[in-house]
């Protein structure tokens, strides 16, 4: 397979909206419960993403092909903590590349990305979404909660490691979709997801 490159988007052309469409919705298969609403509601979801964490969006690249993202929100007002923390909205890789390390990749550019301005990151996840819960604990995250079918984890960066991916009380080598849109907010005045929660589900696979 050819290299694989982390980078920043730089711009979400109607071209590169509809790739990521095309990961989105095939990254829910068998998931409908937790996304894949349809490909309009995935294409105001994604620019919703795109407007909220330009910044913090990466996609992964096998040659001049996206095949998969991260979106992270270094400016999140979290309920749960009444504070402003890191978050991880959304990430998924194309099934055709997963099994490839290409999910690790990505995850870990969010600690490293997210620990330049943040102290704790969060994300939800479905409940029946065992793989996906599992990926994360490997990554440092944590159950810290749950609301309806979404799983709130949360993972500590260290203040004097930022940039450096290591976690409180977790393995530092650990890589392992997104929280339930944040409370509050809203697509084109529709809350993003049950329950207004902002989420990261597993479409990532190792």
């Amino acid at each position: 397979m050819p290299e694989v490159r982390i980078e920043r988007l730089r711009e979400l052309d109607e071209k590169t909206l509809e790739r990521l469409v095309e990961i989105y919705m095939s990254a829910y298969e068998g998931m409908r419960e937790y996304g894949g609403e349809g490909v309009r509601y995935a294409k105001r979801y994604l620019r919703w993403c795109w407007n909220r964490a330009k910044d913090g969006f990466f996609v992964a690249k096998v040659g001049d092909e996206i095949v998969g993202f991260i979106v992270c929100d270094n400016d999140w007002y979290s309920g749960q903590e009444g504070k402003t923390v890191g978050a991880v909205h959304e990430f998924a890789v194309d099934k055709k590349f997963q099994g490839r390390g290409i999910g690790r990749r990505l995850m870990k550019k969010c600690p490293d990305y997210l620990g330049e301005h943040n102290d704790r990151v969060e994300l939800w996840v479905g409940e029946k979404n065992e793989g996906a819960i599992g990926f994360y604990k490997a990554h440092g995250f944590r159950r810290a909660g749950q609301n309806g079918i979404w799983v709130r984890m949360i993972r500590d960066i260290r203040k004097d490691d930022k940039g450096s991916g290591r976690v409180y009380g977790g393995d530092d080598d650990a890589l392992h979709k997104t929280a339930p849109a944040g409370e509050g907010e809203g697509v084109e005045g529709g809350e993003l997801h049950t329950g207004g929660k902002g989420k990261a589900e597993g479409h990532h696979r190792e």
